[in-house]
């Protein structure tokens, strides 16, 4: 993807094939990465910080505290 937008950042022409190629490899492969993102920030983070919570871990930042009156 760096190469094909360092390519076209001033260019008035259409993409080549190549450059389509190359942007639909990445398309492609991406794909895998953002599903271990979604599930390492919408699943694994989640859950380390509720166990930090039920053990008195101290407050990080990011983290919203619980508060019970």
């Amino acid at each position: 993807v760096g190469t094909v937008t360092a390519s076209l950042r001033m260019a008035n022409a259409r993409p080549t094939q190549t450059q389509i190629a190359q942007y639909e490899i990445a398309a492609a492969e991406f794909q895998a990465v953002l599903r271990d993102l979604r599930r390492l920030v919408e699943v694994d983070l989640v859950r380390l910080k509720r166990e930090m919570e039920a053990v008195g871990a101290p407050w990080t930042a990011g983290r919203i505290p619980e508060f019970q009156n």
